[in-house]
């Protein structure tokens, strides 16, 4: 049963965030500003709903704040700020490609902050990975705009440390403390870039998508995916966020006619197949 409700949390969270990246791309407004607005909006939404469960919960331990939840709260707003740039200095493809490394991250973390064995088959997994992201960065480096698409593989990699971190720490936390922890980073993000932003504006035609993306599909999402590994495995989870990692690239493919490219293409193979190795098998067996 624990696993059913796993699957369908996990599921959920990843169909509210297929959208994301296809949402920042058509928001009209410095990525800073979308930043902020992110971080603030999506924020007090998580506020909301922790308040609500603290009332509703009949959980009433008060939750004192650890050296680990300040860390999940720096990697959630890390990660958040590197994805909305990755997304505005590459392709969309790109940024979600390498953003599906976070697992082979994580293998790593886990031995030196777990304890962890790391396995043969995880060893080959993350060289094929390794492989992947580099032609996915070849490319960038003839792309037309080298510095931007460049930087933004860049941020795609600081996507995958910081989720990976975010994913490690949090193996073990409660719900209450895993919305607590996305409400105060999600603030973070804004409070971080709030001194960089020159212009909070966003242009009247687009505040429905920020709306959409600050308000349903970025707070609703990453909760049900944070909640996720709590009832099913890491492999599960990889294997079902591997749904954005396809569905995503195609979405902006389609709507904005934002062909990856070949080198893209392959390296995203490259990378998916490494997941697959890792992860079937004990998707499998669960």
């Amino acid at each position: 049963m624990d696993r059913t409700k796993g699957i369908i949390i996990t599921v959920l969270g990843v169909l509210f965030l297929i959208p994301d990246s296809l949402l920042v791309r058509l928001i009209t407004a410095t990525p800073l500003a979308i930043c902020f607005w992110r971080g603030l909006l999506g924020g007090s939404l998580l506020l909301i709903i922790y308040l609500i469960y603290g009332l509703l919960s009949k959980d009433n331990k008060r939750l004192d704040f650890t050296l680990k939840e300040i860390l999940i709260i720096l990697c959630i707003a890390l990660s958040t700020i590197c994805f909305v740039l990755s997304v505005n200095y590459t392709t969309v493809a790109n940024t979600l490609f390498l953003l599906s490394t976070a697992p082979f991250f994580s293998i790593f973390l886990s031995y030196f902050l777990l304890g962890e064995k790391i396995r043969l088959k995880d060893l080959c997994a993350s060289l094929i990975a390794l492989i992947g992201v580099f032609i996915i960065s070849l490319g960038s480096q003839v792309s037309n705009n080298t510095l931007a698409t460049s930087l933004g593989d860049l941020f795609g990699i600081g996507i995958a440390i910081f989720t990976a971190l975010v994913l490690t720490l949090a193996r073990h936390g409660s719900s209450k403390l895993v919305i607590r922890s996305n409400a105060i980073g999600m603030y973070a993000v804004a409070l971080f870039v709030l001194p960089f932003v020159k212009n909070f504006s966003v242009e009247q035609e687009t505040i429905l998508y920020l709306l959409i993306l600050c308000l349903i599909c970025v707070p609703i999402g990453s909760l049900l995916i944070l909640t996720g590994p709590k009832y099913i495995s890491a492999s599960e989870v990889s294997l079902i966020i591997l749904l954005q990692v396809i569905l995503a690239p195609i979405l902006a493919w389609l709507i904005l006619k934002e062909y990856p490219g070949l080198s893209s293409l392959v390296g995203g193979i490259f990378v998916i197949s490494a997941l697959l190795i890792v992860n079937l098998k004990g998707f499998s067996r669960s």
